[in-house]
């Protein structure tokens, strides 16, 4: 497992290393995997959801004891997954996300950071991010952006159904208009006139594609964190 983390997480697991040892493992640390079953799960996740309130963090225990258990079948340690059933919507697992933003001068900082002599970052990532920040919209479904959901005579960029985020909704899915104020529109038209936008704004940075297709969903978060 620890390879695993180190492996599929930007910080090496450590953020779910911490979870775990905050909210599973003083409960069920004692326990044998095999005897371990969905009611001492339930308690683990009615103790951070009753008595802590932090319904998101039950979503993040339930999906990676999941992943665990499921791990612990493939090569028979157990027998089957405890968490089969279980839905992180029973303990409101997909509430409401934090409300952090960023303050004035942490915005003038990254301007400044962005446009050091020394920063290597490209255009490209430099122009999305401030679209990104004008507009509110989220990396992923920024990345997928294609020519023609921009009306650049009207100011409007499209953000169709499919391209959003999945999640719970008490209204019908549909697609999402966003008018572009004269700094995003900078930036929209900046981006345009890069090499390769021909359909995808931000395109995959791969030659002799047979079929032309958008970056990968994280690039945008990997090239400013790794700057």
């Amino acid at each position: 497992q620890t390879d695993y983390l180190s492996s599929k997480h930007i910080d090496g697991g450590d953020y779910v290393a911490a979870t775990f040892r905050r909210h599973v493992f003083t409960d069920l640390g004692d326990l044998h995997l095999k005897d371990i079953n969905a009611l001492h799960i339930k308690l683990v996740l009615d103790k951070a959801y009753k008595d802590k309130g932090l319904k998101r963090t039950c979503g993040v225990i339930l999906a990676n004891l999941r992943k665990m258990f499921v791990w612990g079948t493939t090569f028979r340690w157990i027998p089957q997954d405890p968490t089969y059933g279980l839905s992180s919507n029973d303990w409101d697992g997909y509430g409401e996300e934090g409300q952090r933003t960023l303050t004035d001068g942490e915005i003038v900082m990254l301007y400044k950071q962005m446009h050091a002599e020394e920063c290597t970052l490209a255009n490209r990532w430099n122009y999305a991010t401030w679209l990104i920040m004008a507009t509110t919209t989220r990396s992923e479904e920024t990345l997928l952006a294609k020519r023609d959901h921009v009306d650049l005579e009207e100011s409007v960029w499209m953000i169709p159904v499919e391209n959003q985020k999945k999640t719970r909704r008490k209204t019908p899915p549909r697609d999402h208009f966003i008018h572009l104020s004269p700094f995003a529109m900078d930036m929209m038209k900046k981006l345009l006139e890069l090499p390769g936008t021909e359909e995808f704004i931000f395109p995959a940075d791969i030659q002799a594609l047979e079929k032309p297709r958008p970056c990968n969903k994280k690039t945008h978060y990997h090239a400013l964190r790794n700057r």
